[in-house]
C-alpha cells in the first residue's frame, strides 16, 4: 500500500492513529487507537494541524465533496473566508486573502480535543481532492 493515497499530495497519508480523542471528520465517530487510517495534515502559521478520516469513510467524504453543497451532508465541512495565512491541503499553495467565502474548510467539531483545528483547500482543488478520496492509489 502507498503511503500517500492521492498521487502528488504529501499532506494526506495513511498513518497509525496514536489517540482515541479525535473524531473522523466525515462520520464524527471517535478514531480507534493503533489502527491505520487517513491523516489530513495542514499548517496554520507555524502550527501543524492533523485531522483524521476512517478508511471506510474516505470514499463517502469524496462523494460529499463532489456535491454542490457538501455542508448539508457533513456539518464539519463549510465555506471559508481566507485570511491569507493558510495553505491548501491538496496543492500546498497559499490561499489568498479574500473578503468572500471562496475556499473550503474541514474542522474537528466532534473531537474530545477542545482546540479547534481546521484544514482548508481551494474551490478549484475540491474536485481533485474528491477524486483522490474516491479512487486512491494503493
Amino acid at each position: 500500500m502507498q503511503k500517500n493515497p492521492i498521487y502528488g499530495c504529501d499532506s494526506i497519508e495513511w498513518k497509525k492513529c496514536q489517540t482515541d480523542k479525535q473524531a473522523c471528520v466525515y462520520c464524527g465517530l471517535m478514531m480507534d487507537k493503533s489502527y491505520i487510517d487517513l491523516q489530513l495534515k495542514g499548517v496554520k502559521g507555524k502550527t501543524n494541524v492533523n485531522l483524521w478520516v476512517h478508511g471506510g469513510c474516505m470514499y463517502y467524504l469524496g462523494e460529499c465533496l463532489e456535491m454542490p453543497a457538501p455542508q448539508l451532508l457533513c456539518g464539519r465541512i463549510s465555506k471559508w473566508r481566507p485570511t491569507g495565512d493558510r495553505k491548501c491541503l491538496f496543492c500546498d499553495k497559499k490561499i489568498s486573502k479574500s473578503k468572500e467565502a471562496v475556499a473550503w474548510q474541514i474542522d474537528n467539531s466532534n473531537d474530545d480535543i477542545k482546540t479547534v483545528k481546521t484544514v482548508v483547500f481551494h474551490e478549484s482543488c475540491r474536485q481533485k481532492l474528491a477524486d483522490g478520496f474516491k479512487n486512491p492509489n494503493f
